[in-house]
């Protein structure tokens, strides 16, 4: 039986410390995900991008028999900084107040002229 256990950060609730994956299971590799909506479109707006990302993240991850509570790693691709307050509280929504080894990255631009685009990585233990 494989374990997940999720170490808090020291630093401060907008990081996270290591978390340590023990025993047999299937990684997850969620590729990145742009803040598309139904029509295809990627909205102006940067909190329904970033909740958009998610959905799209979360939606991934339960094709391949997971959820939310599985991810041990996001990373976050970002064109201003400055947005990260507001992806922190979004991610908060999705994945709670401990959240999984994360990585933050300032980028000069993403395709589809997105602010934001989220890789992820999700462990789900055997059995």
């Amino acid at each position: 039986m494989a374990a997940i256990t999720r170490h808090p950060s020291p630093i401060s609730p907008s990081f996270s410390d290591p978390v340590a994956i023990e025993g047999a299971g299937t990684r997850i590799e969620v590729s990145g995900q742009i803040g598309f909506d139904a029509d295809g479109g990627v909205p102006s707006d940067f909190e329904q991008q970033a909740r958009l990302c998610f959905e799209h993240v979360q939606r991934s991850l339960q094709r391949a028999g997971a959820d939310m509570g599985d991810l041990v790693r996001i990373r976050v691709y970002l064109t201003d900084l400055g947005d990260y307050a507001v992806y922190s509280q979004v991610r908060a929504a999705f994945v709670g107040e401990a959240p999984p080894a994360s990585t933050a990255v300032g980028v000069a631009s993403l395709l589809f002229d997105a602010k934001l685009e989220i890789e992820a990585t999700a462990f789900v233990p055997a059995g």
